[in-house]
């Protein structure tokens, strides 16, 4: 067996960033987190999943901090305060990994509702139902589509509307509301 050989040790720390910084796929951080214990030791203390997460997806810059499920979190067996630091740099790093690679196996263009399931209230089943709000079109089946509310008395109460998503990941970078203009009579506008 022959002498292994860390070249990062040789490059010295600036170049290692730049180098790895360089990667534009979470596939290529997690090959190189495989690498060796310092490679994924040094990927992990230099926070590059989460920096390649941000530069792909500038949206989650506003993250103020990362809740892990327990079915991913590793145990924690020592305690100490570097140690906690330690704890939560890879706590990040997998929850920005896990992000990155979530965010690009999900087609953009594809939508991330599968279904209406309820709304706080509705007006009038069925024809002003929830399931209105995923219609692409103001008329379907010849009447109008939209989802209307019986509203509340108290303003300060907020209207819900729950979908099911067609992933445990999605990313929403647009909502689009569209008021509507019902006529109740003749004389009344709402």
């Amino acid at each position: 067996m022959g002498t292994e050989l860390d070249f990062l040790s040789y490059l010295g720390y600036d170049m290692s960033v730049k180098i790895f910084t360089r990667l534009d796929d979470p596939s290529d951080i997690a090959r190189v987190s495989c690498v060796s214990h310092s490679w994924r030791d040094f990927v992990i203390a230099n926070g590059l999943a989460k920096h390649l997460c941000l530069r792909m997806f500038p949206q989650l810059s506003g993250v103020d901090h990362v809740v892990e499920p327990a079915s991913m979190a590793e145990s924690l067996v020592a305690v100490g305060s570097s140690n906690m630091e330690w704890e939560t740099l890879k706590k990040e790093h997998r929850a920005y990994a896990f992000l990155a690679r979530g965010f690009m196996s999900f087609p953009e263009e594809e939508k991330c509702i599968s279904e209406a399931i309820i709304a706080s209230s509705t007006d009038r089943l069925p024809w002003e139902s929830i399931d209105n709000t995923l219609e692409q079109n103001d008329i379907v089946g010849g009447r109008d589509s939209y989802w209307s509310s019986k509203g509340y008395s108290n303003p300060a109460v907020p209207e819900t509307l729950t979908y099911k998503l067609v992933a445990d990941l999605c990313v929403v970078t647009e909502i689009k509301i569209k008021p509507f203009k019902g006529m109740c009579s003749k004389l009344l506008t709402v």
